[in-house]
């Protein structure tokens, strides 16, 4: 858990939204932890309906794009937004990231999770983009977005030799910010 090893308070109002959430696993048990109603957005009908029928997750399906599905949500809405192996296979991950900061409030969290081009993200055809820290760092800020974590991990789980290693994924969380132009 980011938040409780940065010593970080989770959000207590808003809602959750989960951005490439397929069935929703991620934000029910975020949802759970943090008392916050989630939503989840994605383009697979059937794990929609599983987060629905099931996990009782608000959800919202992907027609044709997602800038436009993420248009259909209100702005300064969500405290936590997060796109976990999501973003890679978006058309345009800086506008999709533009588009989740104008719905977050203010002093929200985006997380992300992200194939690591240094470690081996470059092998899936359905990746349009990749990322390394540098990369994906330069984004967040370009957005309003104050960079708190970002570093390259291992997964989670098992996995074949050649994504077993300790860079092959980036984690970050970074908060909404009003930054300040100092000129």
């Amino acid at each position: 858990n980011i938040f409780k090893k940065l010593n970080l308070s989770l959000p207590k109002n808003g809602k959750i939204l989960d951005i490439g959430g397929y069935q929703g696993l991620f934000a029910w048990t975020l949802s759970a932890f943090t008392g916050l109603k989630a939503k989840i957005i994605d383009y697979n009908p059937n794990g929609l309906k599983f987060a629905s029928s099931f996990l009782g997750i608000e959800q919202q399906q992907i027609s044709n794009d997602i800038l436009l599905s993420l248009l259909e949500n209100t702005k300064n809405t969500f405290s936590i937004i997060s796109m976990i192996h999501s973003l890679e296979h978006m058309r345009d991950p800086k506008e999709v990231i533009r588009l989740s900061t104008e719905l977050l409030k203010d002093n929200g969290y985006i997380y992300i999770e992200v194939p690591n081009s240094l470690g081996s993200g470059l092998n899936d055809p359905t990746h349009l983009y990749t990322f390394n820290k540098n990369s994906l760092t330069l984004i967040l800020i370009s957005n309003n977005l104050n960079p708190i974590y970002v570093e390259s991990g291992s997964l989670t789980h098992q996995a074949e030799p050649e994504f077993s290693n300790d860079r092959v994924v980036i984690r970050a969380l970074a908060q909404k910010t009003n930054f300040i132009d100092k000129d």
